[in-house]
């Protein structure tokens, strides 16, 4: 495994750089910090973001809350992927290997793609839970919880807690569109939480997904690779004919 050094602020244990300012981090020094991305030998585990397009210069390129990575494979997808398989082969395709310093994730199953509201309520209480839960009803929508569930006559989220908000508890939803929200993910940045774990959906299904708030967490395990974009007609594409897996990087 790579043992990159870089110059970076360690996040504190609420979430933003300690106040001494960059310190030496490293897969040596997480460990002690206590970061969650772990091997199962409790190592420091390199995991991987794809990315394409004009992007110039350090950190990393998205309009997505968090920063999420996963395996090679799916980075390797990303990357020379576009989200609009119409505008043609992705730009400049890269590899981002990394270590995470993540120390206090909102939730931290990667087997599960779905996040109880049990857990948001925990992490950013109840009022804003239940913002999450109305905005994000689609999701919650299409469960087999809400399906087999007891609504009373409800036919939306937003009449089953209009009448029974006490049940928002028993709700849960898929966790990518949580931690895609840059709203969410700055409530739970406040509330002194900086990353997720969760099961994967579409084409990462079966794998977990790192997400981190701040891209000072993400340590360099080598250098960004570069890659050739992947020929017509052999990028998986789902059958939504535009996202390999409908939703953005």
């Amino acid at each position: 495994m790579p043992q990159a050094i870089q110059d970076v602020p360690i996040p504190h244990e609420n979430g933003g750089p300690q106040n001494a300012g960059p310190q030496k981090a490293g897969p040596h020094g997480m460990k002690k910090a206590g970061t969650v991305v772990v091997d199962e030998e409790g190592r420091p585990l390199v995991v991987y973001r794809g990315e394409h397009g004009d992007h110039e210069g350090p950190g990393f390129q998205t309009q997505l809350g968090s920063i999420s990575f996963g395996s090679r494979e799916t980075a390797m997808l990303y990357a020379t992927s576009p989200n609009d398989n119409r505008t043609g082969p992705a730009r400049n395709p890269r590899i981002h290997a990394c270590y995470l310093d993540m120390r206090r994730p909102v939730t931290a199953d990667e087997d599960d793609p779905f996040i109880e509201m049990e857990t948001l309520i925990r992490a950013v209480g109840a009022e804003k839970a239940m913002i999450i839960a109305l905005e994000q009803a689609e999701w919650i929508e299409n469960t087999s919880n809400w399906e087999e569930m007891d609504r009373k006559g409800a036919e939306s989220v937003a009449s089953f807690l209009a009448f029974q908000p006490e049940r928002l508890r028993e709700l849960y939803l898929q966790a990518f569109p949580v931690f895609d929200s840059p709203l969410y993910c700055s409530w739970f940045a406040e509330a002194g939480y900086d990353g997720a774990i969760h099961g994967g959906m579409g084409v990462n299904s079966h794998e977990a997904e790192y997400r981190i708030f701040d891209a000072r967490q993400a340590i360099p395990a080598g250098p960004v690779q570069k890659l050739e974009p992947a020929p017509p007609g052999k990028v998986p594409v789902h059958e939504c004919g535009i996202d390999i897996n409908c939703r953005p990087l």
